[in-house]
């Protein structure tokens, strides 16, 4: 008896070749398989923005329509994203005017300027003096800290 080669369709699976161990567990596609097909979305992040649902319809459309929608709205996007940057901007740049506003409603710090004659003939003692707001008013964590430095360091004198 003689051996015959087993039948070659045009569709033959070359997962079946001894030599073929490229692919793993046998799950992918052949070219020209059309037997399963599925196509899914996924949105990570909650719900699917207004410009999300319109690209998702957009791509549902059949050629050349869908390729003319997407892009014309190519356009719309790009005028959306700038919109919204300027829009933000906008409330970033007002929202550091406040914040200077009110910097500048709590600088209380003026400087007081005090010479004295000194010791030194021609050298006079400059004092100057800030009128810092008190811990109390700025810092919000325990005191312990001030209740050491509250009174002056005694001096001692050799």
């Amino acid at each position: 008896m003689s051996e015959q080669a087993p039948l070659q369709d045009s569709h033959s699976d070359p997962r079946n070749e001894d030599d073929y161990d490229t692919w793993e567990y046998g799950t992918e596609p052949l070219p020209g398989d059309t037997t399963w097909h599925y196509e899914f979305e996924h949105h990570w992040g909650g719900e699917r923005t207004q410009l999300q649902k319109i690209k998702g319809w957009i791509s549902k459309q059949k050629p050349p329509l869908n390729t003319i929608l997407k892009y014309l709205f190519s356009f719309i996007e790009k005028w959306y994203w700038d919109g919204k940057v300027e829009q933000t901007m906008s409330g970033v740049d007002r929202q550091i005017e406040e914040l200077h506003e009110t910097w500048d409603e709590q600088e209380t710090m003026e400087e007081t300027y005090t010479t004295e004659p000194s010791e030194v003939e021609g050298l006079d003692t400059i004092s100057v003096k800030y009128n810092w707001p008190g811990p109390d008013q700025w810092y919000k964590g325990p005191l312990e800290v001030f209740e050491e430095l509250e009174g002056r360091p005694e001096e001692t004198r050799d």
